[in-house]
């Protein structure tokens, strides 16, 4: 089939213009760099991830204000259970925290305010205390 010289023209225009967009489009957006922090936890003796959940719940309130302010990009905890394997390992679980910054950047006093009231210094080394 052949198309007039017009409808070829408009048709590669076209083409062109979507190809000039989409090129404009993958160029502004250049790749973000994130770091990942892996904070590896050993559970002292009888203790079971259950045991650490409590614990973990709270850093993840701490954490998850330190990503509601965009200090952070998120906070992550992964188990690993390898209920075939009888050989005790040298960590139980994980947590990953990643952020923009090759920091680990907290929530600002006022969350911490909002989440423990007055007692953001006691809890804080309450929670230090119970992760060494």
């Amino acid at each position: 089939m052949q198309y007039s010289p017009l409808i070829t023209r408009v048709i590669w225009l076209l083409s062109m213009a979507l190809f000039s967009v989409t090129s404009a489009v993958a160029q502004s957006k250049a790749p973000q760099k994130l770091y990942m922090f892996l904070i590896y936890h050993k559970l002292n003796p009888g203790l079971s991830i259950q045991d650490a959940l409590p614990v973990e719940r709270e850093w993840k309130r701490v954490n998850q204000a330190a990503v509601d302010e965009g200090k952070l990009e998120g906070w992550y905890m992964t188990v690993k259970q390898f209920s075939s394997n009888p050989n005790p390992s040298e960590y139980d679980y994980v947590t990953r925290i990643v952020s923009r910054e090759m920091a680990i950047k907290g929530a600002s006093p006022e969350a911490m305010t909002r989440i423990y009231g007055d007692s953001v210094q006691a809890k804080m080394a309450d929670l230090q205390k119970e992760t060494g």
